[in-house]
């Protein structure tokens, strides 16, 4: 994920005053998704949405709707 945020903030033009997350875990503890927003003494705002997502969990996931 640094590379993520590092990427992000080369929108705004000076470093994050404020950052917020947000996270919704799978049952087994791992993060499925986050959210990320970035903003600085500008008013300037990042807004990141992070969905990793790998063929064993998806597949994971098929067998756990059909149960």
């Amino acid at each position: 994920m640094r590379s993520n945020t590092a990427f992000a903030r080369t929108f705004l033009d000076e470093s994050p005053e404020s950052i917020l997350t947000t996270v919704k875990f799978f049952d087994t503890g791992v993060d499925e998704q986050s959210g990320i927003i970035m903003k600085n003494t500008k008013d300037q705002m990042v807004v990141m949405a992070l969905v990793p997502e790998t063929t064993k969990a998806r597949c994971c996931f098929r067998d756990q709707r059909l149960r």
